[in-house]
């Protein structure tokens, strides 16, 4: 089998999967890619612009060309198709329902407050983790922007399963969360506007 051929299939394989796991395997392997990024730019002095370019062409060329239809590959190979739609529902440890159950809970207010107070707090502890044991200034930032995003993008994506239940698994159907309750909207007649 030939590298065209790999590609292929491998760019087939992909286009099978259901769409909430395609922006997993997308999500999971961009961040995983820019903290290797990271790490030989601050480790091994590599530029990071030119691993950025060589990235961009080892991942995303052949990917371009897959939904270009410019790989070239065996007759015999099936044809380009796409998988049918599938929900996904996962189980994640208590303080995730617990994190995301409190900021729904907030104003909008403290929502943005909150985000910042974190993101302050994160980057203050890793240049006092910097300070004292030469800790990489960023890579906390980054590890937790990793495990906040993961946990808040499962819930917002309703992808967990109601807390409790401990079954981990793919659904034909979302799972069943309660609905967040949406903006109130009243209306009034033109003579009570004019009081």
């Amino acid at each position: 089998m030939t590298v065209s051929d790999r590609i292929y299939l491998y760019n087939q394989w992909f286009d099978r999967l259901p769409q909430q796991q395609q922006f997993l395997a997308a999500f999971w392997s961009a961040l995983g890619g820019l903290g290797v990024m990271l790490m030989l730019t601050w480790f091994a002095r590599i530029p990071f612009t030119l691993m950025l370019i060589l990235v961009l062409l080892v991942v995303m060329g052949p990917r371009v060309m897959f939904k270009f239809d410019l790989i070239d590959h065996a007759p015999g190979l099936p044809a380009r198709d796409v998988g049918g739609e599938t929900h996904i529902a996962v189980t994640a440890p208590a303080w995730v329902y617990r994190l995301n159950h409190w900021f729904d809970a907030q104003p909008d207010h403290m929502r943005i407050l909150a985000v910042a107070a974190a993101t302050v707090g994160t980057f203050v502890a890793n240049l006092i983790l910097y300070a004292l044991i030469g800790f990489p200034v960023g890579l906390l930032v980054v590890l937790a922007v990793l495990v906040l995003g993961w946990a808040r993008v499962v819930y917002v994506q309703r992808w967990l399963v109601p807390e409790g239940n401990s079954d981990l698994s793919l659904h034909a159907g979302r799972p069943a969360l309660a609905e967040a309750a949406g903006p109130r909207i009243e209306t009034a007649t033109p003579a009570e506007m004019s009081r």
